[in-house]
């Protein structure tokens, strides 16, 4: 005889004895476990999972792209080029256009992208630094960016020459600026008037000092007249070179995201005179003919109040900060303070660096799966996938017939089930009897150790 065995549990329902048949508790723990398995997996599968923006490229072209080191050649040479567009004019020529740059060069996001500080002392949460990289952007690419392609809207420009300019507030040494460190802008009988001071670092070369005075009561003979001490605004400044991507909009040239490729390089060769003079021929109204109230000077000298607090001189930190990061970007070989720059052709004779491909491209959402996970969503699930197949491979190799089932389940329960227990096979007359009168718990009593297997004979 060959059959299915499983264990039986009884109880009573009214005066009816009911016999319920299952599985083994061995059977049913397994497949609780893999029920367990295979919920792990699926949960496993998205354990650090991340989720990646890609591109997709419409269209690839070349450009020169990028922002380089400040190169004091090129200070004088463009100075003489906006000369030359009027040479009866006995001032200096400053554009508007470059002054309202200059006022917000930092904060401009078609210019530059904050970035991380690079400077140790920085990673301290109580330090009041502040870095700016400039990637040139979407802006400063030759040729214009090609029409068309309306369902990409983004330009990504790859691998470009970058400049990372970071400041930290106040002077990290005690530091009496010399007259030769420092330009003074003013004009006898005009109220207002400052003095702006640059110099090296002696002990850190590489790092730069600079500060703001405010005349506070103008200038006479070419001295400032202030209080003491007079209100001012100071910085140390660095800065490096390196290597990014800049993601940039097409609609509004705004860069949306830069991301450095490699290590930053401090730059230790700016030119300070050449740098002094780009300085000064911003911000010396006196030499432009420009009304003083109407300069950039001004906006410290309105603000000596201001000056005093920390906090409400951050506006004006920020206008420090632009005025000294405008000459380092304006004079750079990959902006027109190199005269021999084009708007719309590529020029030759730059840097190689600057050479370099952009792709008009539309973003979209990939997910990435950490790849320890999917080996463990694989293994959880291969073993239950295992487990799966093998009841049929089993049932294949070792068939079990069973008796035909009726429609009268009393009888094929009477007549087609054999009786065992622990110690046996037991006497079907045997166990009615001991279960004829017993109470509920007698009958679970005598029932726990009782198996029952369907049956057919040969």
């Amino acid at each position: 005889m060959e059959g299915v065995e499983g264990v039986i549990s009884c109880g009573l329902r009214g005066s009816m004895l009911v016999i319920f048949c299952v599985g083994r508790v061995v059977l049913i723990r397994f497949r609780i476990v893999l029920v367990i398995a295979t919920w792990s997996a699926g949960i496993l599968l998205f354990v650090r999972t991340s989720l990646v923006t890609e591109y997709a490229i419409a269209h690839t072209y070349n450009v020169t792209a990028g922002v380089g080191q400040f190169n004091g050649s090129y200070v004088k040479e463009y100075l003489q080029s906006l000369k030359d567009l009027e040479p009866d004019y006995n001032f200096t020529i400053i554009p508007y256009n470059i002054q309202a740059i200059a006022y917000n060069l930092v904060g401009n996001t078609m210019q530059a992208s904050v970035a991380a500080p690079i400077n140790r002392d920085c990673k301290n949460p109580s330090a009041s630094c502040d870095s700016y990289l400039f990637t040139g952007g979407l802006i400063m690419t030759t040729p214009w960016v090609p029409t068309g392609f309306e369902n990409s809207p983004l330009v990504n420009i790859n691998d470009v020459p970058a400049m990372q300019t970071e400041f930290r507030r106040g002077l990290e040494e005690q530091h009496d600026f010399t007259d030769a460190e420092c330009s003074i802008f003013g004009a006898d009988g005009v109220l207002i008037g400052v003095k702006f001071c640059v110099a090296e670092k002696a002990a850190s070369k590489g790092s730069y000092m600079a500060g703001m005075y405010v005349c506070t009561n103008g200038t006479s003979s070419g001295k400032c007249i202030t209080t003491d001490p007079a209100p001012n605004i100071t910085t140390t400044f660095s800065v490096y070179s390196r290597k990014a991507h800049a993601i940039t909009s097409r609609s509004n040239y705004t860069i949306l995201s830069a991301i450095t490729t490699s290590d930053a390089e401090l730059n230790t060769n700016i030119d300070l005179p050449t740098f002094r003079l780009a300085l000064s021929w911003l911000l010396d109204f006196n030499a432009s003919a420009i009304p003083a109230t109407s300069s950039i000077a001004s906006l410290f000298w309105i603000a000596q109040d201001q000056l005093k607090s920390e906090y409400w001189s951050s506006e004006l930190y920020h206008t420090l900060q632009s005025i000294l990061a405008f000459p380092l970007w304006q004079f750079n070989p990959n902006n027109f303070g190199n005269v021999g720059l084009a708007p719309k052709e590529i020029v030759q004779g730059l840097p190689e660096e600057f050479y370099t491909k952009a792709s008009i491209t539309k973003p979209y959402t990939r997910i990435v799966i950490n790849h320890d996970m999917y080996l463990s969503f694989l293994v959880l699930q291969g073993a239950v996938l295992a487990f799966v197949w093998m009841i049929p491979v089993w049932l294949f190799l070792f068939p079990r017939r069973l008796p035909q089932i009726s429609s009268y389940p009393m009888l094929d329960f009477a007549f087609k089930a054999e009786f065992q227990t622990n110690s046996g096979e037991g006497d079907r007359e045997e166990i009615s009897k001991k279960l004829f009168n017993a109470s509920g718990k007698e009958t679970r009593k005598e029932c726990k150790s009782v198996r029952v297997r369907l049956y057919q004979d040969d």
